[in-house]
């Protein structure tokens, strides 16, 4: 029963976030410059930091 709430109570949780995201407008524009094929995040800085 208790593996039953815990799956309800999450199942609710995450019911929530999404009606959230589905009230807030997204904007997309240039997402595809940032991530598409050729795109992406230079993360050279993010490995020099971790290592330190």
């Amino acid at each position: 029963m208790e593996n039953e709430r815990e799956s309800s109570a999450e199942y609710r949780r995450a019911r929530e976030a999404i009606d959230t995201l589905d009230g807030v407008e997204m904007d997309f524009e240039g997402s595809s410059a940032s991530f598409g094929y050729g795109g992406g995040r230079d993360l050279s800085r993010l490995v020099d930091e971790a290592r330190e």
